[in-house]
């Protein structure tokens, strides 16, 4: 679980996000929505340890988030942003085994070569191992970015919880590519003792995949909870500004705009 008391962040004398509480548990997809500007990726950013929180406390389980080391966060937590690239060439494969990096020295075993081609198997990037990364397109470079972070990641250590952080990982991707992705989020949710926290512009993805919602406003939250607790036309009027009608279906619930 990933716990958040208390947060908030200022930039200059703008609060960024102020006084935020949630928790995040294993097993679930826990996915961040809000219009521009309402905090959702620095919020992401402080739960990953890249901000360090003007005030309030962030835990990893039992342990405060700012006690854990480098070495040992990038163990067990792994972070996709919306903008990754690379500016030298280098292999498909190559860029997947980033990954893995801190898990060996000196040299890769054979599970983390395995751990890597599972991981490019799984998000259809294996036919481009030995291509160079700076040749692919920007959807197809995001999709090696997503076996990289599946890579860092992989076969976990008796309960050893891990955190995977994705921070709009969907912004060049077509439509099939983005419903894939989330596809396998979920699977790999399955899979792995995992708390999966991501930040998700379009609204019907993340009412059909979200376990639970946490939708910001203004740098505060202003809702939270399931994803027919959080997405009804109220409130997504006062977040948004549009007037949208919403349909149950089963327990889940579709926006209508």
């Amino acid at each position: 679980m990933i716990t958040v008391q208390g947060i908030s962040y200022r930039a200059g004398h703008r609060f960024l996000v102020q006084r935020i509480d949630a928790a995040f548990t294993e097993g679930q997809i826990h996915l961040i929505i809000g219009p521009n500007g309402a905090g959702k990726s620095t919020l992401i950013k402080l739960i990953a340890g890249q901000l360090s929180p003007l005030e309030g406390t962030i835990h990893y389980g039992n342990d405060p988030l700012k006690q854990l080391t480098v070495t040992h966060l990038a163990k067990i937590r792994a972070v996709l942003s919306q903008n990754v690239d690379l500016a030298f060439p280098m292999q498909v494969a190559e860029v997947v085994m980033l990954g893995r990096y801190p898990h060996f020295s000196l040299r890769p075993t054979r599970l983390d070569e395995e751990a890597c081609h599972q991981a490019m198997q799984r998000y259809d990037v294996l036919e481009m191992a030995d291509r160079d990364y700076m040749t692919l397109s920007g959807g197809e470079k995001q999709r090696v970015h997503f076996a990289r972070v599946t890579a860092q990641l992989w076969d976990p250590q008796p309960e050893q919880v891990r955190y995977l952080l994705l921070d709009e990982p969907l912004n060049s991707l077509d439509i099939y590519y983005q419903y894939d992705f989330m596809d396998k989020v979920r699977l790999l949710c399955d899979e792995q003792k995992l708390v999966v926290v991501g930040v998700i512009h379009d609204l019907n993805l993340a009412a059909k995949y979200a376990d639970q919602l946490v939708l910001l406003h203004e740098g505060k939250i202003l809702a939270s909870g399931s994803p027919p607790e959080v997405l009804t036309p109220a409130t997504i009027h006062q977040a948004y500004r549009m007037q949208v009608n919403t349909q149950l279906e089963g327990n889940k619930v579709r926006v209508l705009f």
